[in-house]
């Protein structure tokens, strides 16, 4: 045993130096081997001073975490034969215990542990039971240093003790660069997505540029305020560069985790409904199956739910350019989209007198042949019902008619992103609207909707 004596007396008197070397150097003592961990464990158990232990303990706790490739915990078995020095170091608020109760991965910790007199509460209730150990932030914050992540300032967050799941919030202006730059692939939808740089241009990016983000969500503040969320493991493992440039497009304020993004990231559940934007495009398709049912014709031409338009979801920056270029989307949509074969027994035509006395026939436009195809295949109690319905396809028809005859100056301004959730809201209303009277039809009545559509859980981003 006289070998085994030197070591561990260098170890315990070992003083808080966690650089790279030194920790090594402490579980080159340690791991060698599970067997003779334990054995070490046992022997100073019954051998060693209380505050020894606890220092000793702490180090192999604090070591592991800072050595392993993604900040991993001891498993608590190691110490069943120490439990007083982990309640020791419970009540001296060093480690935390993480059972996996509150996320099922105890060998990362995702969350915030539980309070330390609930932890103490369970191990007296429980003893140690399943889970792993680590270094507290507080203990943390005096033994590491930050030279040693000079330049990852995620993976210093992570090194300090920060929850894995904890997020951080960006500027949503900033997935702009990687939506107009076709060397990225940008798959978002809207609650999530995923950046990453395309293989063929590897050699084209500097590595500043070379972004793979591969999970992030978005999020808004108490005043709606959006944002992109990124949770700090996924930051962590982006290259240094990347690092840097994203730490620069953090924002402050208190936002809070789309609850679709919550759902799926956190929980790991499948969120029941559909984004508004989804939504329009469900419901363009369902009104699509019962005028084809009803009357041999499609009411709009094409309904993109397989194939949604990029641009057709919400502003990343709230300008001018931005939302008009969303308006026209919208009324490609919706008044040009319309398929004017099924008004064949509307007459689309009028005659009209022009200023000089000649008589022309003009032709009636999209929207003003659908209000027309209503009122013929439906009895409203007011005349102006039809025209009710569809003044959102009219409005966006308007907004889109007026910069394309003027130039205008951009403008940034906040109110254009709810401005852009109003008007999807309305046209949401007006399709749904139309569907639901198309639905009263005896033929149609008893048809049902798909069951994982439903049109009482739809969400906005």
């Amino acid at each position: 045993m006289g070998e085994d004596k030197a070591p561990l007396q260098t170890r315990a008197e070992m003083g808080s130096d966690y650089s790279p070397e030194k920790i090594s150097e402490l579980l080159g003592l340690l791991e060698p081997k599970k067997k003779f961990t334990r054995k070490l464990i046992e022997f100073s158990a019954r051998r060693l001073p209380l505050s020894v232990r606890k220092r000793r303990t702490l180090k192999t706790i604090t070591a592991q975490y800072l050595t392993s490739s993604g900040f991993n915990g001891t498993n608590v078995r190691l110490f069943e034969d120490d439990v007083a020095s982990i309640i020791a170091l419970l009540q001296d608020g060093m480690i935390d215990v993480v059972r996996g109760d509150g996320h099922p991965n105890p060998h990362i910790k995702a969350m915030k542990p539980y309070s330390r007199e609930k932890q103490l509460r369970k191990i007296e209730q429980e003893g140690l039971g399943q889970g792993c150990i680590y270094p507290s932030p507080e203990h943390l914050e005096k033994v590491v240093d930050a030279s040693n992540y000079s330049g990852r300032p995620y993976a210093l967050e992570l090194a300090l003790g920060r929850p894995s799941l904890d997020f951080a919030a960006f500027n949503i202006t900033a997935l702009e660069v990687y939506k107009n730059d076709p060397r990225f692939r940008y798959d978002v939808d809207d609650a999530h997505g995923n950046i990453e740089y395309r293989e063929e241009f590897f050699d084209t990016l500097k590595p500043g540029e070379k972004a793979e983000l591969t999970r992030f969500g978005f999020g808004r503040d108490s005043d709606g305020n959006r944002a992109i969320i990124s949770f700090y493991w996924d930051l962590f493992k982006m290259n240094p560069e990347q690092q840097a440039v994203w730490k620069a497009r953090e924002i402050d304020g208190d936002f809070q985790m789309h609850r679709v993004f919550f759902t799926t990231a956190i929980l790991g559940q499948f969120y029941e409904g559909n984004s508004i934007y989804d939504a329009i495009l469900l419901e363009m398709s369902f009104i699509n199956i019962y005028t084809e049912e009803l009357y041999s014709e499609k009411l709009f031409k094409e309904t993109f739910e397989q194939d949604r338009p990029r641009d057709f979801a919400m502003l990343l920056r709230p300008t001018k350019r931005q939302m008009n270029e969303f308006v026209m989307i919208l009324d490609k949509l919706l008044s040009e989209n319309i398929n004017t074969q099924i008004f064949s027994n509307i007459q689309m035509t009028k005659s009209a007198i022009t200023d000089d006395g000649e008589k022309i026939t003009k032709s009636m436009g999209s929207l003003t042949g659908l209000e027309s195809w209503l009122k013929k295949i439906y009895s409203f109690k007011h005349s102006d019902s039809p025209r009710e319905i569809l003044a959102s396809f009219r409005k966006v028809r308007k907004l889109r008619q007026k910069p394309a005859h003027k130039h205008e100056l951009d403008i940034f301004d906040q109110a254009y992103f709810k401005q852009q959730e109003n008007l999807v809201i309305e046209v949401f209303r007006t399709l749904n609207g139309i569907r639901l009277l198309l639905g009263r039809h005896p033929k149609i009545k008893d048809s049902e909707l798909p069951e994982w559509y439903d049109d009482d859980n739809i969400w906005l981003p």
